[in-house]
This record gives structure tokens, sequence and C-alpha cells, in this order.
């Protein structure tokens, strides 16, 4: 299994038995904290530098623009990464590259009076953020052993919910006093954190090149997409987690597009009210990420998905039948077991995986992230509007716990049949 040793200016892949370090793990997560800012600042405080520009349906649309993204950048660029050599490694030159473009973007956004260029900006945004994360998702499968990637991207996953946390409240904070500050910030952060990350972790492609899986001679042909489709194809349970997933992401889009709009209309609470329960949601995410690697990697992602799942699901339909403030409660334990799924998924992934291109890998998981995030905002607000004269309590918003629940129970199927480790070839 491979262990990860200072050694001189770079951390270096090397093969030891034994887990990897804290430091490591810490480094290695660090763009998840970076991205995760920087994604949720755009997608909070994007919206209301448009409107001043134009409508908020134009500014829906332009925002909307992120799942389009998601579905064609993550697939093409983790494929690449997997063919690519140079004397960066094979995942940083797109790690870097989207990171540049990123900033950029961040910088001028908040700088123009021309819708035209906010949204030429956004583009440019969302391009090198899914630029980046794939190849960067790739680096866990390439630098931790499976046995530890519980662990690891529970520590990943830890940050990203610091990440949106920092976002949620101190983008606030920030944005009242000017509308720039808190793109600025987020600008300064990503640049630093992944400036210092490429210049300290060692891609492992820096070495020889790592025997491939099965798709040794397919990896030497053009076709990420055609790629892409033989190993949806070839293998079942990898086919079932990623279905899973999407429906996990369509869950969170709904909420995350909808969840203001539900306290503040639907309950008739404040705005001020609202970040406090995002507080407390943040929290509990981050109490899942930790105690979750760690527990995944001990007793399986089975135990812990599925039990999680039936919470998750049942506790999101028994809230959109209630319209009262008193659902407010089940929150934070809704908010652990959705934080639990998210935080497991992708580590999941990586040990039925292990043997396949890792950067092919990445990018399937985030097609089946934009998926999620293409199809929920609209099954939710859809819900909203045919729920008013139902639920007149919360003005129809509490029908969008009801497209969470029924997503998420959805999933249970999918993965009751998938394994804790890959087994003989599964075309079911």
């Amino acid at each position: 299994m491979p262990e990860h040793r200072r050694g001189g200016p770079a951390y270096v892949a090397v093969p030891l038995a034994r887990a990897p370090s804290r430091a490591f793990l810490l480094t290695l997560a660090a763009p998840g904290l970076a991205l995760s800012l920087a994604i949720t600042i755009v997608s909070v405080y994007a919206p209301p530098v448009i409107a001043q520009l134009s409508s908020p349906g134009v500014a829906g649309a332009i925002i909307g623009a992120e799942g389009v993204f998601a579905l064609l950048v993550p697939v093409a660029v983790g494929s690449r990464s997997d063919r690519t050599r140079s004397r960066l490694g094979s995942r940083m030159p797109f790690l870097a590259a989207g990171a540049v473009l990123v900033v950029a973007a961040l910088v001028v956004l908040p700088a123009t009076q021309s819708l035209l260029v906010v949204a030429v900006a956004l583009c440019v945004f969302y391009l090198g953020y899914f630029c980046a994360y794939a190849p960067y998702r790739a680096l866990y499968p390439d630098c931790v052993d499976p046995a530890h990637q519980g662990r690891a991207l529970g520590m990943q996953s830890t940050l990203r919910e610091v990440g949106l946390g920092l976002a949620l409240v101190g983008g606030g904070i920030l944005f009242a006093t000017g509308r720039a500050l808190p793109f600025l910030v987020a600008a300064a952060v990503t640049a630093v954190v992944m400036a210092a990350f490429v210049a300290t972790v060692r891609d492992p492609a820096l070495g020889p090149a790592p025997e491939l899986g099965p798709l040794d001679a397919m990896a030497r042909r053009p076709g990420a997409w055609r790629a892409s489709l033989e190993i949806v194809r070839r293998r079942g349970d990898v086919r079932r987690l990623l279905a899973a997933n999407a429906l996990w992401e369509l869950a969170q889009a709904a909420l995350k597009s909808f969840a203001v709009l539900f306290v503040t209309e639907g309950l008739g609470r404040s705005a001020s009210f609202a970040s406090l329960i995002f507080a407390v949601v943040a929290a509990t995410a981050v109490a899942a990420a930790l105690a979750g690697g760690r527990m995944a990697d001990r007793r399986g992602f089975r135990a812990l998905v599925l039990p999680g799942v039936l919470l998750y699901g049942s506790g999101a339909v028994a809230l959109g039948l209630t319209q009262s403030v008193v659902v407010l409660a089940a929150v934070p334990v809704l908010a652990f077991a959705a934080a639990l799924t998210s935080t497991l998924s992708f580590a999941w992934l990586s040990r039925l995986a292990a043997r396949e291109e890792h950067g092919l890998t990445a990018g399937l998981f985030g097609l089946s992230q934009g998926a999620g995030i293409v199809v929920g905002p609209v099954l939710a607000g859809l819900a909203v509007e045919v729920a008013r004269p139902v639920l007149p309590g919360t003005d129809g918003y509490a029908a969008i716990f009801l497209v969470v629940g029924v997503a998420v129970l959805a999933s249970f199927a999918l993965v009751l049949r998938v394994p804790d480790d890959p087994g003989p070839a599964d075309p079911g």
C-alpha cells in the first residue's frame, strides 16, 4: 500500500506498509477547501451581482450553466489526465490550468457592469473548476491505498464542508461590506492553496508510468466517452453506484436551490435565522465527514450508507408532509445522514474501480454529479409550483423534501447491489 514521505520539497508516493500520515492527508485535502469556498461564493453571491444587471430569471439561467460544464468537462479532462505525461506529472497540469481560470474569473466577476462579461466569466469559472476537480479527485486513488481511502476522503470532505461554511458565513459579511470582497478573497485563497499544493505534492506520474488495469489497450485509443461507456457497460457495480450518486446529487442540488426560500418564504423566518440553520448543517456535515471516513475503512461502506440512505430519505419525506417549524429540529439528523452519503460515495467508487483508469473514473463520478445538478433544481421547482394548493402552510416549498426523499429512497435498491470491494466481472 502506498505511504507518503516528505522528500525534499515535495511529498512523494512510495510503497510502504503504513497508513498515510495525517500531514499528507491534510495537504492532499487542502484544494477541497479552496474549491468548495470558490464554488459556494459563486453559487450564492453571483446571482445578486447578475440581478443588478438583469432579471432573477436570467441570473438563474446563467448560474445553471454549471450543470452543462459538469456534464461535459470531467470525463474528457479526467480521461486525458490518465494519458498525460509532463514534468509536472499527469494530474497537476490540469489542476494548475484550472486554478488559473478559476482565479481569473473570480477577479473579473464583480469588476464589470456588462452582463455579457459576467456570463463569460462564469463560463470560464465553471470550465476551470471542473477542469481542476476531476484530476484532483483522481490523485486520491493514485496516492492512497484503497484500504485507507475512506479516511483520506473523509479528511477532504471535512475541509470541503469547512470551505462551504466559511463561504456561507464569512461571505455574507464580506458581501455586505463590498460586493467584490467575497470574490477577491476566494480568488486569493484559491491562488495560494493551489500554488502551494502544486509545489509541495509530487504527482506519482513523475515516476514510472503506473501499471494500468483492464483498460490498458483501450487507454491507447482516443475517445474518452467510448472508454466511459465501456466501463459503465462492463461494470454493473460501478454503474449502480454512479446512478445512486446521481440521485444523491439531485437531492442535494434541490436542497441548495430552495433551502433559503423554504425557511424565509415557506416558514416565514428571517434570513438571519436561515443562516443559523445553515451553520448547524455545516457543523453537522463536518462531524459526519470526520467520523464517516474512518468508520467506512473499518466497517465497510454498505454498513454505513444503507442505513444512512434510509434515514435521509424517510426523514426528508416526513419533512415534506409536515408544515410546522418544528420540522427544523430534525435537520441536524438529516444533515448527518446526507453528509455521510456524499462523503463516502467517491471513496467507495475508488475502491471498486481501483484497477480502472483513475482519471476516467473521477470523470464518470463528475458526470453523475452533473446529471443530478441539472435535474434536481428543475424537479424541485416544478414540485413547489404543483404543491402550492396542497401545501399552503409553506407555500408549496415543503415539496422540495418530497423530491429529495423520493430520490434518496430510490437509490436504496441500487446501493443494495453494490459490494464493498471489487469482485469478479459484474455485467448485471
